[in-house]
């Protein structure tokens, strides 16, 4: 055959099993004997108690790891959440704010949506290291020439707490340090402010300011009325999402925020929205329709409800410094002693140095 396959394939023998019954029988006994020394050596047995002891080694070991990093790591934040815990001395300063009288509202117009709400961006050190994101709102200018931000504690904080390292990234995209961190003394307010270099910084370009446009009197708010939240949800900057005002609440229990305004809106509220402005639609003195700042957003363990914080908390609660130096401010930029002196009017609030 020329089969080539065939060629190769060995022959095959058929053999009955009687067959090798039979010739077993016939053929002589033989004994086979092997030298122990020519075989290699058995392995040792082990035993359950030694199978325990090998896993319970390897759990020590991955035990004591992991307390070594976390300890390298809660070493290298360290030097932040110290000096984010220390309480500036009264010589540094304080804050006071003056709400503006009704003749210096301005419109915040649809072209300004987008420069009201910058983006924040934080870091902190460590071998566990984390980063997060958020928004904020152009809020102040000071004597000293800083721009005062608003923005959530838990935004400055972020998610290990302590002040880490924070920038702020303006909608014409220009970057900005921030050089100093107060957050609310009164628990369950969600509230801090940044203080940034404003060298550089042209309003109507890198930003709009939201002070000389008081916060939205809580009586004048309704459920129904039309809203928009601004910040950067999922890292998009400058995100307008509309919705409506679905209820008023002046406590969240468990926020623990008891003598804290809260708006509840069906707007979406995704991480990242944290810290930016809730505006809603009014009309002004002229008839024409305009943005009127309502809160300050905060999405910290919320799902599916959007929340924020009344923006008039913002002047109605005091601030501890926690990194860097408290800034002057007063209505028209007076000295730091004619600024505490003024904080005793109506309508002005301060930290109290």
């Amino acid at each position: 055959m020329n089969d080539r396959s065939s060629q190769h394939e060995p022959e095959r023998i058929r053999i009955d099993a009687g067959d090798l019954l039979r010739a077993n029988a016939a053929a002589p006994a033989t004994r086979v004997t092997v030298d122990a020394r020519a075989l290699p050596p058995a392995p040792p047995l082990e035993s359950p108690a030694t199978r325990r002891g090998d896993r319970r080694n390897l759990l020590i070991a991955a035990l004591l790891l992991g307390v070594l990093m976390l300890v390298i790591g809660v070493f290298g934040g360290g030097i932040v959440l110290a000096r984010a815990i220390t309480k500036p001395s009264p010589a540094q300063g304080g804050l006071s704010v003056r709400v503006p009288s009704d003749g210096e509202k301005r419109a915040i117009g649809k072209g300004d949506l987008r420069l009201v709400a910058p983006s924040v961006e934080g870091r902190s050190g460590g071998i566990l290291g984390a980063e997060w994101g958020g928004s904020a709102i152009p809020w102040r200018m000071t004597a000293d020439g800083r721009l005062l931000l608003v923005t959530n504690a838990h935004v400055a904080e972020g998610p290990g707490g302590g002040v880490g390292a924070l920038e702020i990234v303006f909608a014409s995209g220009e970057r900005r340090k921030v050089t100093a961190v107060g957050v609310a003394e009164h628990e369950g307010c969600d509230l801090a402010i940044l203080a940034v270099d404003s060298e550089g910084l042209s309003e109507g370009s890198d930003y709009r300011l939201l002070s000389p446009q008081p916060p939205e009197d809580w009586a004048s708010l309704a459920a129904g009325d039309e809203v928009v939240a601004v910040g950067t949800p999922l890292g998009y900057p400058q995100t307008q999402t509309f919705g409506r005002i679905s209820a008023l609440r002046e406590a969240m229990p468990e926020f623990r925020s008891q003598g804290v305004r809260w708006v509840q809106v069906d707007a979406t509220v995704l991480p990242g929205n944290s810290g930016g402005p809730l505006l809603r639609l009014a009309k002004g003195s002229d008839g024409k329709e305009q943005w009127r700042w309502v809160g300050v957003i905060t999405a910290k363990g919320v799902t599916g409800i959007g929340f924020a914080i009344h923006a008039g908390e913002v002047t109605a609660k005091s601030f501890r410094w926690v990194l860097g130096k408290a800034p002057v401010l007063s209505k028209d930029g007076k000295a730091a002693d004619e600024a505490g002196a003024e904080s005793k009017d109506e309508g002005a609030v301060s930290d109290g140095g």
